[in-house]
């Protein structure tokens, strides 16, 4: 499953620059909240209970079925019963049993004691059903279930409607489903847990103005009993998980491309009126399939899935969802319009559609037997979605994408003290979606990236190979993977097993401790946290690769030329400064974990990074070397204002990466701080800083065959803008005008950039209603998403508020999936956009939960708003509102309690933080305690002059 918000979008497409550090925190220490334990057995299928053979489901659907929201089924398990019992435990959910028979499969029936009162737990979705005799060991057993349950309707997980509107203006309705991890239960009775693999025969009677897809092949007839149905009949599956079935009854229509095997066909489907977005989807999946075979050695039809279809569903909870055979997606994750969706999106497309593909292997055909594991399957699918998409698309640089995108990010969110571990117990549904989070996915991918540089490209491939083959239909665990790995290599300090223990079930990651010692160089690690004091049993196998300043091949080989073990106090690097000037650790920044060097190194590295081309060091360290310090200085190991005399290199540096690292570093301080006087200085700080960067990516020079410099063009002049500079001010005026006169769209790459800053910098109402004309009319997914990131720029209250309370209605075109992206379009839209949103939050929250209860966005609601907060009195006002609100309810509550802990703790960062910038920028009441920092008035060119405003 892809989850929304695990792509790093550019701060102009989604405001992601900012939102990074929230969102990404947040997804950890929510998972921490449901504390690491045992096998919660209440929760739990009894283990080893039965061996699932076969399932044999028969849905109906009847011409009505959109208007009752109701459907009828018939569920056949055959099982094997390992144990002697008169107790059989299976999942179901809101269901109504007419009748359900327990019988050999000769046919001898076996009484029930139920007698005929079927209760299903609420709390753990199972049903227990005892017999009046004890069912045997080894035998099988048919189990039927004749059932009426819910098109659900309030959320979308289960089979559920979706819907749209069609170019004549009438509402579409369709179902579809999502079942992964707790939902399959929804639709029928059923087994449901990764590990009980079964063979699946379904069959769909539904209305014939439908068309019926599911993960095989189908073959539909007309309903011998109703001319206006069809029934159509899907080819067994083969041995499959319940969470990756699914089934898609609409309207909708397809577009073909290659095939991916000889007999074996690939289609991307949607609403009509998308057909002509599907292109690139119908070109690259067959593209990423043949890559990805190569890699492992296994082809797609090597299953009995003779198919591969893709779906863009409108209403839809997730990114995308590898259901296997049928693939579902947002339609921003599947669709692209070549004239009016941006680069970033199409890198999106192609991404997911890879994630998702890669899910065929690591998922589908070898499934985690858990979901304590689930990086098994999403960290795979993670490390793959940018391995193969570089195959596909060579001039990306997706590798070096990934470093910024997906390990650094998680490195911030993995230095909580409350970070859970890859591997982390979970039993209720909600623990099971709380392993859906950035451990699993970006912590995931990076740390078997890591194993990859530490193998070698052919061990790893070998290893990888190898598990796959070895437990395919199957399902794994860790030590499964490991094993595999240790099988490949023999050039470790010990097994991949042995190295791979800590990092896998423990929570966290080192920061190695880099001190010169004459010429050597002495290294020690301890596990890096923002606050806390780290255990010294919290040690780890470090792989370290380094370059120094004479290496001829500088920062190429990221194999480890050392290893520093949990055993052992340090590492000891002989001679490594010998006749040289510096050292940098972690090659490209392959390994997780940081670096701090003691002040010698430090001054060596600043004085390095002032020469010409930086005396070599690689983009990516220089992004590293950025990253690693502004954390230092957010855990107190360094200071803020070194931290900015450290990174004036960046006056010469014109490389997208350590800009990307620096421009996250800076959202996230201007985040802290709601002092004007502050944030004018790093304002302007950031502009002469910027100055070269954004004169090698013109305004108004578009490169788009050029991936790298696009993304780099668009991170400028999204900070240009933000930070005033008035040629970025006066091009966005100008193309919102034409516009607006000519309905000619801007350009497709700097339209969310154009959109927010005409309406910040508006006083026309007319400006706002205009964009949400365009909104509502608007056929692109893309565009509709950009539209309402930019609504959120305006400086208008009455609009805020008018805004903030459509997202909560359903009525007003704003699909549920999208509602928390207005708030947070509104809170980080502009400075006082936090107060704003908060107050409407605190005024309607009754609406609002009921709006976001299936959305599970509540918390993530509280959460965003409480990270902004750079006051006590909007402290105060969160905790009044919890103590003086009656009858909160209990999820509000605990999501309000957590945000509120959050900001108190976030304040008295603030204090510090601020107080250490006052003196750097000279503002305020604070003397001046740092050396000489940028000369702002005299330096700053007349491109770069402008009046300072909210960011």
């Amino acid at each position: 499953m892809y989850i929304v918000g695990h792509y790093q979008f550019s701060s102009s497409e989604r405001k992601m620059s900012a939102l990074t550090y929230i969102c990404l925190i947040f997804l950890v220490t929510q998972a921490r909240s449901s504390p690491i334990q045992p096998k919660n057995s209440e929760y739990r299928l009894p283990d080893g209970a039965v061996e699932v053979n076969t399932y044999d489901i028969e849905l109906t659907l009847k011409s009505d079925v959109f208007e009752t929201n109701q459907f009828s089924g018939v569920a056949e398990v055959v099982f094997t019963n390992m144990n002697e019992t008169n107790e059989i435990k299976i999942h179901a959910n809101k269901m109504t049993f007419s009748e359900i028979v327990l019988e050999t499969v000769d046919g001898t029936q076996i009484g029930l004691q139920n007698g005929g009162n079927f209760v299903i737990d609420s709390a753990t979705d199972i049903l227990t059903l005892t017999t009046d005799t004890s069912l045997a060991q080894g035998i099988e057993y048919r189990l039927r279930f004749t059932y009426e349950a819910e098109l659900r309707t309030n959320e979308m997980y289960g089979f559920y409607k979706s819907s749209y509107v069609a170019a004549d203006g009438t509402t579409r309705y369709l179902g579809t489903t999502q079942f992964q991890p707790t939902h399959a239960r929804k639709a029928f009775p059923c087994f449901d847990e990764p590990f009980y693999k079964a063979i699946f025969n379904i069959k769909i009677r539904h209305p014939n103005q439908y068309r019926a897809d599911g993960n095989t092949v189908g073959t539909s007839v007309v309903d011998p009993q109703d001319n206006t149905a069809l029934i159509t009949t899907f080819a067994p599956t083969p041995r499959m998980s319940s969470y990756i079935i699914a089934f898609v009854v609409s309207d909708f229509t397809c577009s073909a491309g290659e095939e991916i095997e000889s007999g074996i066909p690939h289609q991307v489907c949607s609403r009509d009126e998308a057909a002509s977005t599907r292109e690139v989807a119908v070109d690259v999946g067959p593209k990423l399939t043949w890559t990805l075979e190569e890699f492992t050695n296994i082809k797609y039809n090597e299953s009995t899935i003779k198919k591969l279809d893709q779906f863009a569903i409108p209403d839809f909870s997730a990114g995308a969802m590898e259901n296997w055979g049928l693939i579902t997606y947002r339609e921003t994750a599947l669709l692209w319009d070549p004239l009016e969706s941006s680069n970033r999106y199409k890198q999106r497309v192609e991404t997911v559609i890879s994630h998702e593909l890669a899910h065929f292997w690591f998922g589908d055909l070898v499934t985690t037997k858990w979901w304590s594991d689930t990086f098994l399957n999403e960290g795979f699918a993670t490390y793959f979605e940018y391995l193969a998409t570089a195959e596909v698309e060579p001039t990306w640089e997706m590798e070096k994408q990934f470093v910024i995108e997906q390990l650094q990010p998680v490195l911030v969110s993995d230095s909580s003290v409350n970070s859970q571990a890859l591997s982390a117990e979970a039993s209720t549904p909600d623990q099971v979606s709380g392993r859906f989070s950035s451990i699993s996915y970006n912590k995931g991918g990076s740390v078997i990236r890591m194993v990859a540089h530490f193998l070698g490209a052919e061990g790893f491939r070998n290893g990888i190979r190898k598990y796959l083959e070895d437990n395919k239909f199957g399902s794994t665990t860790p030590a499964d993977l490991w094993g595999a790995l240790t099988e490949s290599t023999t050039v470790l300090p010990t097994s991949v097993s042995v190295i791979m223990d800590n990092w896998t079930y423990k929570a966290g990651y080192p920061v190695l401790q880099v001190k010169r010692n004459g010429d050597d160089v002495v290294v020690t690690q301890e596990r890096f946290l923002i606050s806390g004091t780290p255990e010294d049993t919290e040690k780890w196998y470090v792989p370290i690769s380094y370059t120094t300043s004479t290496d001829s091949d500088k920062f190429l080989d990221t194999s480890p030329k050392v290893w520093l073990n949990p055993l052992t106090t340090n590492v000891n690097i002989t001679d490594a400064l010998k006749e040289r000037d510096w050292i940098i650790l972690n090659n490209q920044q392959t390994g997780f974990y940081r670096i701090d060097y003691d002040d010698n190194l430090w001054e060596k590295i600043k004085i390095a990074l002032t020469q010409t081309g930086f005396d070599g060091i690689h983009e990516l360290n220089r992004a590293q070397i950025v990253d690693d310090y502004y954390n230092f200085a957010r855990a107190g190991l360094h200071s803020y204002s070194s931290f900015l005399e450290l990174i004036k290199f960046l006056k010469a540096d014109s490389s997208y990466y350590p800009w990307y690292s620096a421009f996250t570093a800076f959202s996230s301080m201007l985040q802290r701080t709601g002092d004007e006087k502050i944030r004018a200085g790093l304002h302007e700080y950031i502009r002469e800083l910027m100055v070269v960067l954004y004169n090698t990516v013109p305004f108004n020079k578009p490169n788009d065959d050029d991936q790298i410099y696009t993304h780099k063009r668009v991170l400028a002049v999204t900070w240009a803008c933000n930070l005033e500079v008035k040629d970025c001010i006066d091009n966005s005026l100008a193309a919102f005008g034409t516009y607006r006169n000519t309905a000619t769209r801007p350009d497709k790459n700097l339209r969310s950039v154009i959109y927010c800053n005409a309406l910040r910098h508006s006083n026309d109402p007319g400006d706002w209603e205009y964009l949400w004309e365009q909104f509502g009319t608007s056929q692109i997914a893309t565009e509709q998403v950009t539209i309402l990131s930019a609504l959120g720029c305006t400086k208008d209250d009455e609009i805020r508020k008018k805004y903030l309370s459509l997202s909560i209605n359903s009525t007003s075109g704003i699909r549920q999936q999208d509602a928390l992206s207005v708030f947070s379009a509104v809170y980080s839209g502009n400075p006082d956009g936090v107060d704003l949103a908060f107050d409407f939050l605190l005024e309607n929250y009754e609406d609002i939960y009921e709006y976001y209860a299936s959305m599970n966005s509540f918390s993530n609601l509280f959460s965003g708003l409480a990270n902004r907060f750079t006051k006590k009195q909007q402290t105060d006002k969160l905790s009044a509102f919890i103590e003086n609100t009656p009858n909160l309810p209990e999820s509000v509550e605990t999501a309000a309690r957590g945000a509120l802990s959050t900001a108190l703790n976030n304040l008295e960062i603030i204090e510090q933080f601020e107080k250490e910038l006052s003196q750097y920028f000279n503002v305020g009441s604070a003397s001046s305690a740092e050396p000489a920092r940028l000369g702002f008035a005299t330096t700053v060119t007349t491109l770069m002059v402008l009046l300072y405003k909210a960011f």
